[in-house]
């Protein structure tokens, strides 16, 4: 822990294998792993090394040393030892590894980890209701609310600068009408009150007093920094390129390219990482088909369990053509199961379903992981 907090914090340092009290008959040795860890959300190199010093006690039985302290089972250790899959059928579901490209690897150090899938066991009970885990991203589970919590726009605030016919919202999720809901509004609050709905600084009455977030679940919550690089118009749509493009520089100009906070919206590659594909369209040929074109191809979207074919989604992610518009994930207007851009005043079949990271200490309790048992964590 004292190693991590030193700079540069963008490495870090997990012990695997070994703990407190373990006993080592004569003769016996133990092999413990010392993970090495860089930030895949660091936008530069680091110019400074960093040490690990690690110093061993020990000490011979006395026949009074306290029992071997057992490892955490934390959620993500759970998911990795019993859950992971090495492939999944077309139309599928499953855990997967998945590396650099985007695809389903067996490595042993992947780039992350993501359910796939038209339906996959990935339901977690959390904040008194069902959560779904998208997958492990540096050691932290990522999830998304199961159901939405309402229709309510991207941004509608006084700008100042806006579209070209409009002095309100903008693309800036840092400072956005959604953004203040989720981390600081009603919904944060577990509190009634106003929420941004339609343009020209509208809102509407809601009330998250019953399914708001409780201070048990905030204590889960682990602090992110999320990326915030925009969608180019040149974009080619491949997923693995919009996944590219959300952890870049290339944003709307005066637009950060990171947020710190709790709460935000899952990524469009997020939705098209998740396709399992099918016996007519694969996986890996829906990768290499253009996500803005997927109406045409509806294995990539059927087998996936974050479509929703009755509501537009909302998504994090905005693009760099203007201040104005954001991605959406449609389901009908423009063609089932592609990704549109909007304008942020978008709330006709849009719908919020908030996401998050959970502390990497957070552990694994029971259940299998199905609605009827999901996970349960503590």
């Amino acid at each position: 822990d004292e190693a991590n907090e030193k700079a540069p914090t963008d490495i870090t340092f997990k012990i695997s294998g070994i703990t407190r009290y373990t006993k080592l008959a004569v003769d016996e040795s133990i092999t413990f792993k010392v993970i090495v860890t860089f930030a895949s959300s660091a936008t530069n190199l680091p110019s400074e090394s960093k040490q690990l010093t690690l110093k061993l006690n020990f000490a011979q039985d006395s026949g009074n040393a306290p029992e071997p302290e057992p490892e955490v089972n934390t959620m993500t250790k759970y998911l990795i030892k019993n859950k992971l899959q090495d492939s999944v059928l077309d139309g599928d579901n499953g855990l997967v590894a998945i590396n650099n490209s985007g695809e389903i690897t067996t490595d042993s150090n992947p780039r992350e980890y993501r359910y796939i899938g038209p339906n996959p066991d990935n339901y977690v009970q959390f904040n008194n209701e069902l959560w779904r885990v998208i997958g492990i991203f540096n050691g932290k589970l990522k999830l998304l609310r199961n159901e939405c919590i309402g229709s309510y726009s991207w941004d509608n605030k006084p700008s100042g600068v806006g579209s070209s016919t409009s002095k309100y919202g903008s693309n800036n999720w840092s400072d956005s009408s959604l953004q203040e809901l989720l981390n600081n509004g009603p919904y944060y609050n577990r509190t009634s009150g106003l929420c941004p709905y339609g343009s020209d600084g509208a809102t509407i009455e809601c009330d998250f007093s019953n399914n708001g977030l409780t201070e048990e679940s905030k204590k889960l919550i682990s602090l992110t920094t999320w990326n915030l690089g925009g969608m180019s118009a040149s974009t080619d749509g491949l997923i693995q390129s919009i996944y590219t493009e959300e952890r870049g520089s290339n944003v709307y100009e005066g637009n950060p390219i990171e947020w710190n906070g709790n709460i935000a919206l899952m990524y469009p590659s997020d939705y098209g990482f998740a396709t399992s594909g099918g016996i007519t369209t694969k996986r890996s040929e829906c990768l290499n088909t253009s996500v803005l074109n997927w109406k045409n191809y509806s294995d990539c979207y059927n087998n996936n369990w974050l479509y929703d074919s009755l509501n537009g989604q909302s998504t994090l992610t905005h693009t760099n053509i203007g201040d104005y518009y954001v991605v959406y994930i449609n389901y009908d207007k423009y063609g089932p199961g592609t990704i549109v851009i909007d304008g942020v005043y978008g709330v006709t079949g849009m719908v919020v379903r908030p996401s998050l990271y959970l502390k990497d200490n957070v552990e694994y309790v029971s259940g299998i992981g199905t609605q009827e048992d999901p996970y349960i964590i503590k």
